[in-house]
């Protein structure tokens, strides 16, 4: 989750399984919101140019672009 972002039982939210733990209590499973590959597949979700590749060459140059340089 997103810090200070808070969500009740029956709210429903987009997040990537990201584990499932058995525990005395039951199966407890545990999401993430800021993952990569969730954000590449809500992109994909949301906007139907990324969904069908039409941003994939723009896509690779802005992530270069946005990277730390190593020196």
């Amino acid at each position: 989750m997103i810090p200070r972002e808070q969500a009740k039982p029956q709210d429903r939210i987009k997040a990537f399984l990201k584990e499932v733990r058995s525990e005395p209590r039951g199966p407890q499973l545990f999401l993430t919101r800021t993952a990569p590959e969730f954000l590449i597949e809500l992109f994909k979700l949301e906007v139907p140019e990324v969904g069908r590749g039409s941003f994939r060459s723009w896509a690779r140059r802005a992530i270069r672009a946005c990277a730390p340089r190593s020196r």
